[in-house]
């Protein structure tokens, strides 16, 4: 929504500018110069989510750290994610690929049936999405809900965009539905740390100094599922609080 208010107000501001130069020699150097302005605030927007331009997203979590897993289900690491967490008895948010929930029903079963929460992280996961039609867009997270919803009977309410970009189509997506939005606050770089010991430690430093917020991690990746117990352990001993999913007070599925 803001992407909209800050597109009319740059708008009507460039028009006056042309208006006030228009038989000035610089004139078609303030058109360039606005234009360029105006799409580098566009890519900038696009780019980091932080700044709410075209979808609300929920706000920062400030009562501990809040676990979310990316790009799963995984035949391979996520039932490890899995027993990790039930061992410390820790309920997280999975954001699942729709084409990977029809691949592998019974992990998401088994993530539902655990108690985790289950993220519509759309069907396909491709790099083009943003700039998908919004129609399109829409078709691809829908069709994301209805796989999790054929396994789990639910349909879910809060989706994250792949890679957290986002597009003015998502305006649509989010203001046509109910669907919330869910990005992060801390982000682990987990997916360009392959070497488990290497990975430990970055993501214990990163606890030490951000105490609060929803973690970014991904749960098909091997160093994050070998890594994770040890993060925990040793997270928990060090002070920090890791706190359940339902701490966020989201409507997750839909009643109806």
């Amino acid at each position: 929504m803001r992407f909209y208010l800050f597109a009319i107000v740059y708008k009507i501001a460039a028009i006056c500018l042309w208006v006030t130069f228009w038989s000035a020699p610089i004139f078609p150097w303030i058109v360039v110069l606005s234009i360029l302005i105006y799409g580098g605030f566009i890519a900038l927007f696009v780019t980091f989510h932080r700044f709410n331009a075209f979808v609300k997203g929920i706000k920062p979590f400030k009562e501990g750290i809040i676990l979310s897993f990316d790009d799963g289900p995984n035949p391979l690491t996520t039932p490890i994610v899995l027993d990790v967490l039930k061992k410390h008895k820790i309920q997280a948010m999975f954001c699942l690929i729709g084409k990977k929930v029809d691949a592998h029903p019974t992990i998401v079963k088994r993530i539902f049936d655990e108690g985790h929460f289950l993220i519509n992280h759309s069907y396909s996961h491709k790099n083009a999405l943003p700039y998908h039609p919004k129609k399109k867009l829409k078709s691809d997270f829908l069709k994301c809900q209805q796989s999790i919803e054929r396994i789990t009977d639910k349909k879910p309410l809060v989706f994250r965009p792949p890679f957290g970009v986002t597009s003015p189509p998502y305006y649509y997506l989010q203001h046509k539905t109910k669907w919330q939005a869910l990005f992060w606050d801390i982000r682990s770089f987990d997916t360009k740390i392959k070497e488990i010991n290497t990975l430990q430690e970055s993501l214990l430093t990163t606890l030490e100094t951000k105490q609060n917020g929803v973690l970014l991690l991904h749960d098909n990746h091997c160093a994050t599922a070998n890594a994770l117990d040890v993060v925990i352990t040793q997270a928990k001993q060090s002070g920090t609080t890791f706190a359940d999913a339902q701490k966020l007070n989201l409507s997750w599925y839909d009643e109806n």
